[in-house]
C-alpha cells in the first residue's frame, strides 16, 4: 500500500511564504547601517526572518500515513512513528486525535492538513483502530492543533516587521 500524503492548506503555505519574503525585504532595508546603533536594531530584523523561516519550514512539511506508521517531515528529514505505538485514532468531523499507547494524543485539524477528509480513510487503510465521534471535537481538543497558533505568530511577526520598518 502506498502512503496517503497530506500537506498544509494552500492558504497557510502562502501566508508563511508571504511573511518570509516580507521579513527578508523589510529587514534588508531596515537593517541599520550606522555604527551608533543598539543591539536590538541588529537582532530584531534577524529574529523576524528566523520566525518567518520557521513558519515556512513547518508549513512545507508533509504528513504521510501508511502501514509502516505516521511520518511527518520533508524529503530528507522526517520523523516516523510506527503504528504499533498507537492505540487508536479518535475521529471527529473536525479533528483527528492519534492516541499513543503512552503519552499525549497528536491532534490533527483541518487548518493544518489537506485533504482533511481523507485522513480517516488513510488511518483505516493503515489498519489503525478507529473510535468515531459523531459530534464536533471539543474546544480543548481543537486548540491542540498548532495551525491557529502558528498563523497568529506569523501575523504578529508581520506586525513587528512593519513596526521595525516604520521606526
Amino acid at each position: 500500500m502506498s502512503a496517503a500524503s497530506f500537506r498544509a492548506p494552500t492558504r497557510a503555505r502562502d501566508l508563511a511564504g508571504f511573511a518570509f519574503l516580507y521579513a527578508i525585504l523589510v529587514s534588508f532595508f531596515a537593517f541599520p547601517r550606522r555604527q551608533d546603533i543598539g543591539p536590538l536594531a541588529v537582532i530584531l530584523p534577524l529574529f523576524c526572518v528566523l520566525v518567518a523561516g520557521l513558519a515556512i519550514a513547518i508549513r512545507s512539511a508533509r504528513l504521510e500515513v501508511s502501514q509502516d506508521g505516521v511520518r511527518w517531515g520533508w524529503d530528507r528529514l522526517s520523523f516516523r512513528v510506527g503504528l504499533e505505538r498507537f492505540r487508536l485514532a479518535r475521529i471527529w468531523p473536525n479533528a483527528v486525535a492519534v492516541v499513543p499507547r503512552r503519552g499525549t494524543p497528536w491532534v490533527l485539524v483541518p487548518r493544518d492538513w489537506e485533504p482533511f477528509d481523507a485522513l480517516r480513510t488513510a488511518f483505516v487503510a493503515a489498519g489503525l483502530p478507529l473510535e468515531e465521534q459523531p459530534r464536533p471535537a471539543p474546544r480543548r481538543v481543537r486548540v491542540q492543533g498548532y495551525g491557529w497558533l502558528l498563523d497568529v505568530l506569523v501575523w504578529l511577526n508581520v506586525a513587528v516587521t512593519t513596526a521595525m520598518m516604520l521606526l
